[in-house]
């Protein structure tokens, strides 16, 4: 269980975790939180940052790994697609109950430095806010706010922070090459 009153919401930093692509700013000192999370056949690589507080709001990066970039069996929106089902399956439960139930309504599909990207409203028991999600070709970033109360100073702080690097274009595939 992560504790509750994680997070300086007084003093922020800028954290850029070691094996991510993002950069985000957050309250001092978030708890981090690494695991392995079973999705239908698969098994996800997770990792959790997130700030709590006891008077209501929640910010968090939700970062997933495991669904392969395959173009020739699936589309980039539905590896996406996916990783939106298993964040449902996984987030819940980090903030509030396994239990509560959790509702996301899509806002808008809006690509971020070339990585395919979509907007959600979310509400999850007494929280509502936002719920920015993209994927990358190594991974799936969902960057969340959640508050008891509407502060959009916050929500926007928060998630106007997150950086990703422009997407790279992956070099054409040649055919065997002869020198």
């Amino acid at each position: 269980q992560v504790q509750k009153n994680a997070g300086n919401w007084a003093e922020w930093e800028t954290i850029t975790p070691e094996g991510e692509e993002f950069t985000v700013t957050m309250p001092k000192n978030p708890t981090t939180e690494t695991a392995k999370f079973p999705y239908h056949k698969m098994e996800l690589n997770t990792r959790l940052y997130l700030a709590t507080s006891s008077t209501g709001p929640v910010v968090a990066v939700a970062s997933f790994s495991g669904i392969k970039s395959n173009p020739a069996e699936y589309t980039e929106f539905a590896r996406f697609n996916s990783y939106i089902d298993a964040f449902k399956t996984y987030f819940p439960a980090k903030v509030r109950s396994k239990e509560t139930i959790m509702k996301m309504v899509l806002v808008s599909s809006r690509p971020f430095n070339g990585h395919t990207g979509r907007s959600y409203k979310l509400t999850l028991g007494d929280l509502n806010g936002s719920v920015n999600a993209f994927v990358t070709r190594k991974r799936f970033y969902a960057i969340v706010s959640l508050n008891t109360k509407k502060d959009e100073a916050l929500e926007e702080k928060f998630l106007s922070s997150f950086v990703l690097p422009e997407r790279q274009n992956e070099p054409p595939k040649t055919v065997a090459s002869t020198n």
